[in-house]
């Protein structure tokens, strides 16, 4: 009997330590949404909003975000869309509201969009040049 009841205290063990890897997990969840320009199309993107995000793994090198970005894609109208991802801490300073961030569009789901953090080496891109104010810029 002495046997059963250790692995019945084993099995219990097991048991607490997957729930408590499972609550560790679920502290981080959500998708990294990052991307390349080899993914997808380039567009330039405002940060709208940059508030605490839920990510799949947290690392102490980054910090997790849920960023509410206006895309610009090239001859597309602007859209608005959200992103949960992990941003290097040495990063973290470029994705604070109303900066201009780098995105990737996907070619065949336009609605799909991922941050460029290769970009983030690179200046910030240039706000758009909206049609009206070109416009009235002109002599």
């Amino acid at each position: 009997m002495g046997s059963r009841w250790s692995a019945n205290l084993k099995g219990v063990g097991v048991i607490v330590g997957v729930v408590f890897l499972l609550m560790m997990l679920g502290q981080c969840p959500g998708a990294r949404n990052t991307a390349s320009a080899m993914d997808g199309t380039p567009a330039p993107a405002r940060v709208e909003r940059a508030a605490r995000g839920s990510c799949i793994a947290c690392f102490k090198s980054s910090g997790c975000f849920e960023l509410t970005l206006s895309v610009h894609p090239p001859r597309q109208a602007a859209f608005t869309t959200t992103l949960d991802v992990n941003i290097p801490n040495q990063w973290t300073s470029r994705v604070q509201p109303a900066s201009w961030v780098t995105v990737v569009v996907d070619r065949e789901d336009p609605s799909k969009v991922g941050l460029d953090l290769d970009a983030f080496e690179l200046q910030p891109p240039t706000p758009p040049v909206e049609p009206a104010s070109a416009a009235s810029a002109a002599p």
